[in-house]
Order: C-alpha cells, then structure tokens, then sequence
C-alpha cells in the first residue's frame, strides 16, 4: 500500500470516527433545516392567500331592519344584479359566493360607463354632532296621526252593519265629519252607501293601523265597509275615549343623535322629517358620545384635568328617565351590544382591564386582563359572547386582530401581525372588516372570521369609512379620491393633518361589481360614521360633522 491510500484510508477513518461521535448534533442539524424549509413554504402559502377570497357558506344573525332585497331595489332601480335570481337565508341575509378570483381593483371613478347613480346628499342637522344611532322608536297612535277628530260627541261602542240606523251610526257620521278630507260625509242616521264608501276611504288609508291586531291572525287587511271593532277603537283612541296599551303603538324609523356643543339630544323622525328634543341639560365638554342600538342610553366621554394629569371622565345616561351613572374614570374604548350590555376597556399602568356593565341592573363584571394598554375592542356582530380585540391603529406599530370568547375564556388570533391594522365588525358573526396602512399605502380587506382567510377588497380606504352593514353580497364604503404617497396611514388621518374628499360607493365582495352612489361633486365630504338603514344610508361629514342621509 503505497503512501497515498494510506493517506486516503487515514481520512475515512477520521471522516467516520467523527460522525460517529456527533450524529446527535447532525441529526439535530438536520431537523433544523427541515423546519426551516416547512416554514418557507407555509409562509408562501399564506403570502398567496391575502389576495384571494375563500369559498365560504355564511351563517348570519338578522340584519337588524335592512330589508335587502327592497333596499337595493329602491336605491340602485338599475343595479346590475338579477336581485331575484340571489339566494338569501332564512334571516334575509343573501349567500355570499365567494371563489379565489382575485377582486377588480377600483382605480378609475369615471361615469362613462354609467356606473354612477349621483345620488344627492339631503343635510339632516346643520350644527356638529358627536354620534347618532338609527333605531324603531315607539310612537303612540294617537300621537303618530296628527289629522285627529274636531268633535267627539260620545264613544263609539256598538258596532254596525250595513244599514244600521240610530243615535250611534249618527255620532260616528258627525265624527268622521269632522275630520279633514271628510267634510263631505252626510249625517243621515244611516249606515247607506254613500256613508259606507267614505268609512272605506277611512279603513283604506289607516288600514295597517287599524287593523295592526288583527293582521296577527287574519292574512287580509282589506277595508270591511262596517263599523267594527278595530275601527272603533281606532276612532275611540284618537278621541281621548280609549286608553292607549301595547298595541296600540307604531315602530317609526328614528334617528337619535346628540349636538357636540350642547350635548342636547335630537330625535328625527325619517319619515316626517320632524325634530324632537328629548333634553337640553346634558352638560357640555365632552370629546365624544356613544348610543346603545335602541337609543335608549347614550355615553359621554371628556377629558380633564385632576391634580395635574388628563383624566377621562366617562358618564352614561339612561334617555328613559334621565338618570346618569358615572362610570370608571380612564375608560379608553367601549362599546354596547344589542341587549345595552356595555362593554369597555380601563387603561392601568402596563395592562387594559376589560369589563362589562349592565345599565339596568348597574351591574359590573370584571372579564379578563390584557397584556399592554392601547387596545380597540368591540362586540362580535349580533353575538353577546365574543369580542373582537386590536392593538389601537398605528403605521409605525404591526397590530393583531384577536376574538375573545367569555363562555370559555380563551383568545383565538384571527390575523398576523399588520401594521396599522384597524378593525370593524360587520352585522354578520362571519365577518370583520379591516384596513392596513403604511406610508402611502391604504388598504382594505374583509376578515372571515371562522376561517382566518383575508380577502383583499381592492379599496383603498379606512374601515372607519365603511359601513357594518353587510348586503346583498356587498359593502358600503366610502373611498377617498386619492391617496398621498407622502403621508403615513392612518396616523395623519387620526392626527387631523389629512381629510379626504371621498366617493361613496356600494362594492360587490365577489368583485363582479362596483358601484358609485355619489362622487359630491357640489359638496365635497369626508365621510365618517357611515350607516345603512332600510330607509336610507347615513353619515356624517368629518369636515363639519354635520348630519346628511341619501334617501329615496
């Protein structure tokens, strides 16, 4: 064996005797590598994921008063859906079809394609205003009818059939006589034809009134030419002869909003356009107010000055009776639920304590504690059991989007970390809708909330521009005209240095369409608060804070 093999055997052996004694320490390194390459690959699965929507059956609580199918046939009469060819599920909601097909993006606002409804902007309230909320307010009858009875002689309480004769067919006559656009009603003592054809007038125009009891257990409430009951009831009320009851009150489509300067709240009622002011003595100075969903409670917040630090002065008042309840001092985000369960968040020195409170029992429940201090939270869509947590938006800080469940305690993270992440919860349990920033970076994406998988919606705005109400497969934003490459988002937005001028469009999730409601070419607006209603879309303008609404 020649010099050179021995050499080459001398480094087997070695090579060998190594690997012999450091197997560990390969096998070790091997599984690094390994992970290391699973994780690569994960993280672009993930990365492909963001731009693409998931297929997902959606299980939804009810709207809350939005009647999709009518609402978008009476604002978009040329909407390019075939609304009737749409599945909705048994809570009205329709069945988002969602597929992987990347969104068309929204970079052109041209009307050329006759894309553009222009809708004008009615304003509601001049003066600025701090909040509002839309809700059913309960109207008396009597109070809802102002065209009342000039002369009661006595209590209608017999009823009549045709042809009927006597005293009590004669007070009804004189009755309705009097009664603006009766004046024509013959007094004859005789239920004839001629008295039977204006009761028909009368039933026909208040029908739903009318017969409000009776359309629970009878499918018509067709006008009976007779003098029955229900229609004597309804004359009785309107003449103060007949107390009022339960049944006797009408739901009216109400906005009630409280004025910045006073805090004096306002209440409007959509369909006559008539003002009420509930109160005027709210005190003054305060940053901020909160409505419950049925209007029944409003929060104010303030900032002031104790022994030389800002403090948060927090006070709820209950719109019922007037009572006011002082809350936690330092309360730095809350929110109510549909059953005026108040949610909030009381900032310590390292941690956020979250709680609730119930108004009507004054009941606190302390909930859990987090980490850290500057956290938004807020109720899961229609459900009293979880609560969306995010880290309070910034460009210059990656924020996560979490759910709390109180039945079982725990935290389930739905994003990774994003910066400038915001978050607003939709009126479906499913869905959240989220913006992220940067530097001249905006964008908006929809959050399945059961899945984990974002979908990116091609706009370019603030979640805080968007509505919660989720419809006919779609949103409603409002999308500033452009977007500044020099500015940070959303911080400059928060800070008051940038207010867009914005168009108001209706965005399918699918990306099949995009509609533009209105561009306010004759008043631009910066759109905040925006909120869709049966009866309308709502909103404030951020450069005024002055109340408008789109009607129809």
């Amino acid at each position: 064996m020649d010099e050179s093999q021995i050499r080459n055997r001398n480094i087997r052996e070695a090579v060998k005797s190594y690997l012999l004694e450091h197997r560990k320490l390969n096998f070790l390194i091997i599984i690094i590598f390994i992970s290391i390459f699973l994780i690569y690959i994960a993280f672009l699965f993930f990365y492909s994921s963001l731009n693409d929507l998931s297929a997902v059956s959606q299980n939804t609580n009810s709207l809350g008063g939005v009647d999709n199918k009518t609402f978008i046939e009476r604002l978009f009469p040329t909407f390019d859906e075939k609304i009737d060819e749409l599945l909705f599920d048994e809570n009205g909601l329709p069945i988002i079809n969602t597929s992987s097909t990347s969104l068309s993006t929204l970079t052109n606002f041209s009307t050329e394609d006759n894309n553009e409804l222009n809708v004008n902007s009615i304003e509601i309230e001049k003066e600025p205003i701090l909040s509002y909320t839309i809700f059913e307010k309960p109207v008396s009858i009597k109070k809802f009818i102002k065209n009342k009875p000039k002369l009661c002689l006595e209590k209608i309480s017999v009823v009549m059939k045709k042809d009927d004769t006597g005293k009590a067919v004669e007070n009804f006559q004189n009755t309705l006589k009097s009664i603006e656009g009766f004046s024509t009603m013959v007094v004859s003592g005789v239920l004839d034809e001629s008295t039977r054809e204006q009761l028909y007038i009368f039933q026909k125009k208040y029908a739903d009134i009318i017969y409000k009891s009776k359309k629970n257990t009878a499918s018509s409430t067709e006008p009976t030419r007779l003098i029955d009951k229900e229609t004597a009831h309804f004359l009785n009320l309107l003449c103060s002869f007949d107390k009022e009851d339960v049944n006797d009150y009408i739901k009216i489509p109400t906005l009630r909003y409280a004025k910045k300067e006073s805090r004096e709240v306002i209440d409007y009622d959509i369909l006559s356009k008539e003002k009420e002011s509930l109160n005027n003595k709210l005190a003054t100075g305060t940053q901020e107010a909160v409505f419950s969903d049925d209007g029944n409670f409003v929060v104010f917040r303030s900032e002031t000055i104790i022994d030389g630090r800002g403090v948060i002065k927090t006070e709820l008042f209950n719109l019922t009776n007037s009572n006011k309840t002082n809350l936690e001092k330092n309360i730095k985000t809350l929110d109510f639920n549909k059953n005026n369960i108040l949610l909030y968040g009381v900032e310590n020195d390292l941690t956020m304590s979250l709680k609730t409170y119930n108004p009507i029992q004054n009941e606190v429940k302390g909930l859990t504690v987090l980490p850290m201090r500057e956290w938004n939270v807020f109720w899961l869509g229609n459900n009293d059991n979880e609560i969306g947590i995010y880290n309070r938006p910034s460009a210059f800080a990656e924020g996560i989007y979490m759910v709390y469940n109180l039945a079982t305690r725990k935290i389930d993270r739905k994003t990774t970390s994003r910066l400038g992440l915001s978050v607003i919860p939709t009126n479906s349990n499913n869905f959240s809708i989220a913006s992220i920033g940067g530097l001249g970076n905006l964008q908006t994406i929809l959050i399945n909330n059961q899945t984990k998988t974002l979908g990116d919606l091609t706009l370019n705005t603030y979640a805080e521009k968007c509505s919660e109400t989720l419809t006919l497969d779609g949103i409603f934003c409002a999308v500033p005209k452009s977007i500044q490459s020099n500015l940070v988002y959303p911080d400059d937005w928060y800070k008051g240095k940038y207010l867009s001028d914005d168009i108001l469009i209706y965005k399918t999730i699918s990306g099949t369409s995009t509609k533009i409601i209105s561009t306010f070419e004759n008043k631009p607006m910066s759109i905040i608060q925006l909120r869709v209603h049966n009866n309308g879309i709502f909103f404030l303008d951020e450069k005024t804070l002055s109340l408008y609404s789109i009607g129809f």
